[in-house]
């Protein structure tokens, strides 16, 4: 009996095929337009590749930094602020800052986002962080309102982030 319990509880290699599976289907769908139409398809390629050299310029900074988070902030610390437990709005409101200020893509946020889960952040914090994120960050606040005017910038960034927290709390409401 115990011996079914340690094969069920045996983790999977983290290095599958599973785990790259799109960027293997991109790869082979690239091959295929290179085969059938090869200018389209050299395009294709060079625009493949620029994707994932953007990708792996960017990732590198964010995990050395999400190892010194780990390794200079405990889970407790995570959990006081930003845990189930914690007020709910010091936590958004750290969530939400962090989000507001970072400065990298979309997908940079979500190994910051993983990280902070297994740190035991509420999961209406890590919605928070991630809809910041996407639509308030501070540097797209300032472009926007050097080229589009400060009214307009504060209007979409309050608008959206009243957006933001209503959906952070429904969805902590219906994945509960």
């Amino acid at each position: 009996m115990q011996k079914k319990a340690d094969k069920k509880n045996k983790e999977k290699p983290y290095l599958t095929l599973g785990r790259f599976k799109w960027v293997l289907v991109v790869l082979l769908i690239d091959a295929i337009v290179l085969l059938v139409d090869f200018p389209r398809g050299e395009t294709s390629c060079q625009k493949a590749i620029e994707g994932f050299a953007n990708v792996f310029k960017i990732l590198p900074p964010i995990f050395i930094l999400l190892g010194l988070l780990n390794s200079w902030v405990s889970r407790e610390t995570f959990a006081k602020y930003m845990g189930k437990r914690a007020n709910a709005w010091l936590g958004g409101g750290i969530a939400f800052l962090l989000g507001a200020l970072s400065a990298g893509p979309l997908y940079a946020s979500f190994p910051v986002i993983a990280s902070f889960k297994q740190k035991g952040v509420a999961p209406r914090n890590l919605y928070l962080l991630l809809g910041a994120w996407a639509t308030c960050r501070l540097p797209l606040l300032l472009v926007e309102s050097t080229y589009l005017g400060v009214k307009f910038a504060a209007l979409r960034v309050g608008l959206s982030a009243v957006g933001v927290v209503i959906i952070a709390f429904i969805l902590e409401r219906v994945n509960a």
